[in-house]
């Protein structure tokens, strides 16, 4: 434990005052032996004073600032390293016939939405990162292995983007976070999408350079 402000500790003793000291003033009575000891308000003295001990010793303790020295934690893992590319859908409540639901009929997006949550929840040793693109692309989930953060990332896919699907740039992005990582985990890239899509001649030549 470290403390940037140690010269507080001296005044630990001062949290001691209030249970030393008393506010009321003393009076003086002929005699209290007629009278039954209220245990109530003796409980309720004693506690009181209690409470300001402990406050005062709070306060004074956080004054200190103590704090844990930074250190390192090694981590090793055996999976690969994973980003879902998700194209973020204009009619993300239809179905792939272009209609909404309707019967036991299931959604494009909560399609995708159980097919990448039982992808995630198997693959127990892979780190995924979650990225989004329609006519531009969105960085939104780094790559992490707390899976609980990337089930609440798949849930929030079916936002609605815009009617363009740039898959190059969001192919640049995905790969962007993929070269973030230093570590020497395989990589791939899992690319979710409802259609087809057109990739411009020059990004596909820098997605060609990066892969």
């Amino acid at each position: 434990m470290i403390f940037t402000n140690p010269l507080a500790l001296y005044f630990l003793a001062a949290s001691y005052l209030p249970l030393l000291l008393s506010v009321a003033t003393p009076g003086g009575y002929p005699s209290l032996s007629d009278f039954e000891a209220d245990r109530t308000s003796q409980i309720i003295a004693v506690a009181l004073r209690m409470a300001v001990h402990w406050r005062v010793l709070d306060l004074i303790s956080r004054t200190r600032r103590g704090f844990v020295r930074e250190r390192t934690i090694d981590r090793f893992g055996q999976g690969a390293h994973i980003v879902l590319l998700n194209r973020s859908l204009l009619q993300h409540g239809d179905t792939f016939a272009g209609r909404p639901p309707s019967g036991g009929q299931e959604s494009k997006s909560a399609a995708a939405k159980r097919l990448l949550k039982d992808f995630v929840t198997e693959r127990a040793h892979d780190r995924f990162g979650v990225a989004a693109f329609s006519t531009s692309p969105i960085h939104v989930l780094p790559i992490t292995d707390h899976k609980n953060l990337i089930l609440g990332a798949i849930d929030a896919i079916d936002r609605p983007g815009l009617a363009f699907t740039d898959v190059g740039r969001g192919l640049a992005m995905a790969l962007d976070m993929t070269q973030e990582d230093v570590s020497q985990a395989s990589r791939a890239i899992v690319l979710v999408s409802d259609g087809a899509a057109v990739i411009a001649r020059r990004v596909q030549e820098t997605v060609r350079a990066e892969f």
